[in-house]
């Protein structure tokens, strides 16, 4: 389902089925009277969730740091990442 324009009633937003409409060509338009309000609703407990708790920053350090006994698989991974990083 896209989300409907403000002002606009749920049942008027495409709903499409990505099996079938990959493309997202042709709407439903009979599910999107069933399923519109439910999602709107969905919708904004997310962002009202996202209101009362942000996102974090994304990380910039390195993996794993401050982890005392990691694995030998973990270094590895955390060598491996480090090498793709940019040089400061």
């Amino acid at each position: 389902m896209h989300m409907p324009l403000p002002g606009t009633p749920g049942a008027a937003a495409p709903v499409f089925n990505l099996y079938r409409d990959p493309r997202e060509e042709h709407p439903m338009i009979g599910i999107a009277l069933w399923s519109g309000a439910s999602f709107q609703d969905m919708a904004k407990r997310h962002m009202l969730n996202i209101a009362k708790y942000p996102h974090l920053k994304l990380g910039k350090g390195k993996p794993y740091e401050g982890i005392a006994n990691l694995r030998p698989e973990s270094k590895e991974t955390v060598k491996t990442f480090m090498s793709w990083q940019p040089k400061k």
